[in-house]
Parts: structure tokens; C-alpha cells; sequence
């Protein structure tokens, strides 16, 4: 007997559906045909669930954003040395990078629309911004529990945020890497450096 799906499930379902199209075919060649297709539905069942393509798209971009704060502030929260928080970030963003390219296609296509939507431009300035001051409030805690040493805290979070976008572009281009050295170097480089110390062979 075939269970019928609740209406979050026909929701991810849809979501889903449309994250693919968008990718393969672009937010503006993508249309609600497509996307009830691709989900197996009928226009109508998509229209029940979602009034328009931009709201399934806004609603997808919430999605990741939502997902990426949950992890930020756990990570911010729970005990554990500032290297442990560095590395769980670092498997956090690197793990779906490798294993989840959905993700990484998909913000490429918000990457390309913002460039010409300036409304969709705004938005992500402010999701941003958001995540920023999530690692500035991680740099806090570092500096706080003398972990890290007293840095700007504004310009170190827009660089470590670059790390993580530049990286993200890589994988979304098919680069592979190795995923527990990438994490373990980039921890190693956030809390010690580029610099030899005196203990580092000449």
C-alpha cells in the first residue's frame, strides 16, 4: 500500500526537485513545468505547496542559510577547545562540500543571479553579515579564553568566511581533495600560522 506523503515531505520534495533544475538549467530557463516534473507532480500539487518559482527559490536559500547557522552556533556553544571548534567548522563546511553537490551547485547559481538581482544581492549582504558576526562571536570566545591572540576581529572573520566561499567554488568546479588533510591543514594554518617556529626545521 502506498503511503502518502505529508505536506513537509511533499515540500522537500519539491525543493529538491527545483534545486536540480536550477542547477542544470539556470534560475530563468527553469520553470514551474519543469520543476513539477522533475518532483513528480502535478503544476497544481507544486502551486499548492509554493505561489511562485521565486518563493521555491528564496525558500532554498533560506534552507541552506538555516542549516549553516544551526551548525555555526553549536559549534559556538558547546565546550571544547578552539582548535576542536575550528575543525568541527572546517568538517561542517568541507563535508558537504565533498559529499553534497547539490549544495555547492546550487550556490553558484545564487552567486550568478546576484550579480544582476539586486534585491537577491541585498538579501545575501544581510545573510552574510549574520554569519560574520557568528565568527566574530567565535573570535571573541577564543581571544576571551586566551586560546587566540588579540586580532581584528571584523577583518579575520571576512577572511576565514572567504576560505570557506573559495573552497566551496572548488569543489562546485569537480576539484577533489583530500578531506581530513585539507580540514587538519587548515586548522593548523588558522591556529599557528604560516610562519616557521623555532622548532620548525631549517
Amino acid at each position: 500500500m502506498t503511503r502518502h506523503k505529508s505536506q513537509e515531505e511533499r515540500r522537500h520534495q519539491i525543493l529538491e526537485a527545483a534545486r536540480l533544475c536550477f542547477i542544470r538549467q539556470g534560475y530563468e530557463h527553469s520553470r514551474m513545468n519543469d520543476i513539477a516534473k522533475a518532483a513528480e507532480l502535478s503544476k497544481g500539487g507544486v502551486y499548492f505547496h509554493f505561489s511562485s518559482k521565486r518563493e521555491i527559490f528564496d525558500a532554498l536559500v533560506e534552507e541552506i542559510f538555516n542549516e549553516s547557522m544551526l551548525a555555526m552556533k553549536a559549534i559556538r556553544e558547546n565546550p571544547g577547545t578552539m582548535a576542536i571548534k575550528f575543525q568541527t567548522l572546517a568538517l561542517f563546511y568541507l563535508g558537504i562540500y565533498a559529499t553534497r553537490p547539490e549544495w555547492t551547485g546550487f550556490l553558484v547559481v545564487v552567486s550568478e543571479m546576484a550579480i544582476r538581482d539586486d534585491e537577491l544581492r541585498g538579501r545575501l549582504q544581510g545573510l552574510h553579515q549574520v554569519f560574520i558576526d557568528e565568527v566574530q562571536n567565535l573570535l571573541r570566545t577564543g581571544i576571551a579564553a586566551g586560546e587566540l591572540r588579540s586580532v581584528n576581529i571584523t577583518t579575520t572573520a571576512a577572511l576565514l568566511k572567504g576560505m570557506i566561499d573559495g573552497l566551496e567554488r572548488h569543489y562546485a568546479l569537480g576539484d577533489q581533495h583530500d578531506l581530513m588533510a585539507l580540514v587538519n591543514d587548515a586548522v593548523d594554518m588558522v591556529m599557528n600560522g604560516l610562519a616557521p617556529t623555532d622548532s620548525t626545521p631549517s
